[in-house]
């Protein structure tokens, strides 16, 4: 964790199968700045097919994290479609 941060949590994350090659991960943190503290998550979306492997990581307050795994979802959906593999 960077300076002023605690690791909460880090765990296997559910993700749709996406890709012949699918994996997510989500680290869950609290940083503090100036005497305010946040949580935030870090989330790791692994997948690919063939040869070919592409990682989205995304980080946000915790309290969007809902909405972000939504927009996860759309984009690597999008990504996916792009693979040449």
């Amino acid at each position: 964790a960077p300076a002023g941060g605690k690791v909460v949590s880090v765990g296997k994350l559910a993700f749709p199968r996406v890709a012949q090659y699918t994996a997510a991960f989500r680290v869950v943190m609290d940083i503090s700045v100036s005497g305010t503290s946040i949580r935030l998550f870090v989330d790791l979306a692994l997948f690919g097919r063939g040869r070919t492997e592409v990682t989205l990581t995304t980080t946000a307050p915790y309290a969007s994290r809902a909405p972000v795994k939504d927009a996860e979802v759309r984009l690597v959906r999008v990504l996916v479609s792009r693979i040449r593999a």
